[in-house]
């Protein structure tokens, strides 16, 4: 039994039994191209709850607990010292790189609630860490990237459907920056898809500016970024916020 499967368990039947009394079925996450802007099909992301539950089905949930859980998980921990200094990553290790976004967080903790501080910690001690074992150079969205490999380690602990989504396209942004800046353009329908997908924008730009922010990154992806979100997406943060 996973560690969501036993927080389930702690909730009232019509919790358990799923969004207005149906069950909680599994569903495809929606299409979104891969890094070359061809589409991908959707079994190879893996599944989340329907987008009728975010608003039918809203459990209270520990993330302090799922926090303590997966940093203390030996999947988490066999990984925190993989990696070299490279390009972008001059911190080097996973590790070092968790603990300048945490610090970057700090930087936003005023501007963010309890919950969502803790949210993001979750989101920032999971989107990395497995890069180790992904397989180099595959789209954001098949089964081995870091990223999906991230996504479903965090499933295991957390039913949170925005913040898994989250965790799986957490480079898109970026990714779609570099379209522009090797094309002159990018794929607009891959953006669009991208809007739909994350709905806790507030949430999301928190952690593209705590991970966007470090040494060695240039801020130019986040500005794109917030330009082309304006007036798309409801958040507290702006282009002001980058650090």
């Amino acid at each position: 039994m996973t560690f969501a499967s036993q927080r389930l368990n702690e909730f009232p039947d019509w919790v358990k039994n799923g969004c207005n009394g149906r069950s909680i079925g599994m569903s495809a996450v929606p299409q979104i191209a891969d890094d070359a802007g061809a589409p991908r099909k959707s079994s190879e992301v893996g599944h989340e709850l329907p987008s009728s539950c975010y608003t039918n089905w809203c459990p209270m949930t520990d993330y302090t607990q799922i926090f303590g859980a997966i940093t203390n998980d030996p999947r988490y921990l066999r990984n925190l010292d993989w990696g070299e200094v490279r390009s972008g990553h001059p911190e080097g290790t996973i590790r070092a790189h968790i603990a300048e976004v945490d610090r970057n967080l700090e930087s936003l903790r005023h501007k963010l609630s309890e919950t969502d501080y803790w949210r993001l910690r979750v989101i920032i001690h999971t989107h990395d860490t497995f890069k180790a074992e992904a397989q180099p150079g595959v789209p954001i969205t098949a089964p081995h990237s870091h990223a999906s490999l991230a996504r479903a380690f965090l499933a295991d602990f957390c039913t949170d459907a925005d913040m898994l989504a989250m965790v799986q396209y957490h480079d898109e942004p970026y990714a779609l920056w570099r379209q522009v800046a090797s094309r002159g353009k990018f794929n607009q329908e891959r953006l669009n898809a991208l809007l739909a997908e994350i709905h806790d924008w507030n949430l999301f730009l928190a952690f593209n500016i705590g991970d966007g922010c470090t040494e060695g990154k240039g801020r130019e992806p986040l500005r794109w970024l917030f330009e082309q979100v304006a007036g798309k997406v409801e958040s507290q943060f702006t282009a002001a916020d980058i650090l």
